[in-house]
């Protein structure tokens, strides 16, 4: 579990809660501000994301803002409406659609390798995050720049990875594109990420980890759905408890990777003209 207890990222810390609407007047290196679960934030915050970058982007997504934790490890849902945030960026809520505006655009989210060519490949169908998103449609797969930094694996750790990528060996993995768009995919679904799955408890019981779905409506048909990842799928992902896997289907790898740059969370990609066809 992750810990701020510096005074200044403390302060800083007030501040961004405060810009939305929420008061952490206990907050203090004796008291730190301390997430159960949901580590966005924080990962913005080590990233070198700054106070209002962080704010903007809380305030910009409503996929950041529900399920946030409020103060002192306490969880509570946000509703949306509290702090005027726009709706989805593109289609309806828990509707599908093509994932592309009038403007052209077409959303996309960044992966590092080998992670991306892991979904691109349909190795991986299922992307693990920190919040929840209730768009369905079309994505882009980027491929960060950053390549793949093995030091902290042992080798056999290493070998699915290769294996499921039809690499010669664990030493391939820098051959692998960074920096551009290799694919699309369909977002079909969102689930979350529990311990003991399942409305059934002599079954529930025996499953660790699973994912259920997040509808609410009793009489939808997915209502009270679940599934168990794969071993693949486990080493592929951080399935952790609290989590949310993002199921992706349809995956189409480019003729050519098409450079870009880019950037937290489902963020908009214009493609060229003839990109399909590159």
């Amino acid at each position: 579990m992750n810990v701020i207890n510096d005074l200044k990222v403390c302060r800083e810390m007030k501040n961004l809660y405060r810009s939305l609407g929420i008061d952490l007047t206990d907050l203090s290196p004796d008291r730190p501000w301390t997430p159960d679960g949901d580590r966005h934030l924080i990962e913005m915050y080590e990233h070198g994301w700054t106070i209002d970058a962080m704010a903007a982007e809380v305030k910009r997504d409503e996929a950041n803002i529900a399920g946030r934790i409020l103060y002192l490890g306490e969880r509570d849902r946000i509703r949306p409406e509290m702090w005027g945030v726009p709706g989805e960026e593109s289609g309806a809520p828990g509707t599908a659609g093509c994932g592309r505006g009038g403007d052209g655009l077409m959303k996309a989210i960044t992966l590092w390798q080998p992670w991306a060519s892991l979904m691109a490949t349909g190795a991986k169908r299922f992307e693990t995050r920190s919040w929840s998103t209730s768009f369905r449609g079309l994505v882009a797969i980027h491929a960060a720049k950053k390549s793949f930094d093995t030091n902290p694996y042992l080798d056999r750790e290493l070998h699915p990875f290769a294996s499921a990528l039809d690499l010669p060996d664990i030493y391939s993995f820098d051959s692998l594109p960074t920096g551009c768009i290799i694919a699309t995919a369909e977002l079909v679904n969102c689930w979350r990420i529990v311990y003991h799955p399942g409305t059934n408890v002599d079954i529930a019981r025996h499953i660790p980890i699973g994912a259920e779905s997040m509808t609410t409506d009793k009489h939808a048909p997915d209502f009270a759905d679940y599934f168990v990842p794969t071993e693949l799928e486990m080493l592929f992902g951080d399935w952790t408890p609290g989590r949310y896997a993002w199921e992706f289907t349809n995956m189409t790898i480019l003729p050519q990777p098409i450079p870009a740059k880019g950037a937290q969370g489902l963020w908009n990609w214009q493609p060229p003209d003839g990109w399909e066809e590159r």
